[in-house]
């Protein structure tokens, strides 16, 4: 995961978001040539606060991934 600061938002980026069983909708491609990567982008901290639930469930779907290794082009 990274997290990205740009002057309109702030962005959680999972490199192989594609993965993630995406329930709530959130995850955005942050370009059309971004192929496995995903985003979730706040505008504000209050934002975050209160996706908390949400977010942990996302991050402990993306750990679980690299733990099975999906999505390895190796």
């Amino acid at each position: 995961m990274i997290i990205s600061g740009f002057k309109d938002y702030c962005a959680l980026n999972f490199l192989k978001g594609a993965l993630i069983n995406d329930t709530e909708g959130i995850l955005v491609q942050p370009t059309e040539n971004v192929q496995a990567g995903r985003q979730i982008r706040f505008t504000s901290s209050e934002e975050i606060n209160i996706m908390k639930p949400v977010l942990k469930t996302y991050i402990l779907d993306a750990v679980e991934i690299e733990k099975k290794g999906a999505g390895s082009y190796v």
